[in-house]
């Protein structure tokens, strides 16, 4: 993979995904070293928040996973709508070329959450359940 490092621009206020980790689906390999998405070796542009709610999706793939639990996990440290997770959500499918009618990585549990579906999941190396949480502890 290529190393293509830009500068943290969030001020330091932007929860993080604890540093452990790196999975691949289909074509994809989120990174969580690096916090980086990848399809084969071109590095696919995500924002902070919705590479996090992707990074925690994946690290809960065993259950559907609420909305609120997500915008916590998320965005512990702003108060938002489900906006803006369904924004963050439409943002990863689009990277990820999926059709929520038609899932292949992200499915909608209707009136309750989402659900990382991609078969071929394969863990490279060290993810757990516990890898995806913010930095701080919440």
């Amino acid at each position: 993979m290529k190393n293509q490092e830009k500068p943290d621009r969030s001020g330091g206020n932007t929860p993080a995904v604890n540093p452990r980790g790196s999975v691949r689906f289909g074509p994809f390999t989120l990174d969580l070293d690096a916090r980086k998405l990848w399809r084969d070796d071109a590095l696919v542009a995500l924002p902070s928040r919705a590479l996090e709610a992707l990074a925690y999706l994946v690290a809960h793939r065993d259950r559907a996973v609420e909305r609120d639990e997500i915008i916590a996990a998320v965005w512990h440290d702003v108060a938002v709508t489900d906006d803006s997770l369904i924004h963050a959500i439409s943002v990863i499918r689009r990277s990820l070329g999926d059709d929520p009618a038609q899932p292949s990585f992200i499915e909608t549990i209707p009136r309750r959450g989402y659900r990382f579906v991609a078969a071929g999941f394969s863990v490279l190396r060290g993810m757990g359940s516990d890898t995806v949480r913010p930095l701080n502890g919440v």
